[in-house]
C-alpha cells in the first residue's frame, strides 16, 4: 500500500449494506484509508457510521460524482478523520470486537 499510495488521489470502498453477509463488516478498511491520508468514498455500513462526516456515501450519486471529479477537495476531512482514528488503540479495537461478538451471540 505504501508504494502505490503516492499515485492515488482517493479511495473507493464499494459495498452493499443490505447484503446480510456484508452488513457486519468492521471499520478496518475505512480506518486504513484515513490512515493512508486519502479521501474516501464508501457505502454506509453500520461500522462506518461513526466516521460518516469524513467520507462520501457512494450510494448518493451526486455526492459520489463530486468526489470522483475532485477527491482532493476532501483533504481537510481526512485530516479531521486522522485525529479521530487515533482513539483506535489496540485496546479499543479489542473492546469493539468483543462488543460485536457478544451482540451476535446474544
Amino acid at each position: 500500500m505504501q508504494k502505490v499510495i503516492p499515485d492515488i488521489s482517493g479511495i473507493v470502498i464499494p459495498g452493499d449494506p443490505n447484503d446480510r453477509f456484508k452488513s457486519n463488516v468492521s471499520s478496518n478498511r475505512i480506518i486504513t484509508s484515513f490512515a493512508l491520508g486519502r479521501p474516501v468514498a464508501a457505502s454506509y455500513y453500520d461500522s462506518y457510521l461513526e466516521y460518516k462526516e469524513f467520507f462520501v456515501n457512494i450510494d448518493e450519486p451526486a455526492l459520489f460524482q463530486k468526489f470522483l471529479n475532485n477527491p482532493l477537495a476532501m483533504n481537510e476531512k481526512v485530516k479531521d478523520a486522522q485525529n479521530i482514528i487515533k482513539k483506535n488503540s489496540s485496546e479499543n479495537i479489542i473492546k469493539k470486537w468483543e462488543d460485536l461478538i457478544l451482540r451476535k451471540i446474544i
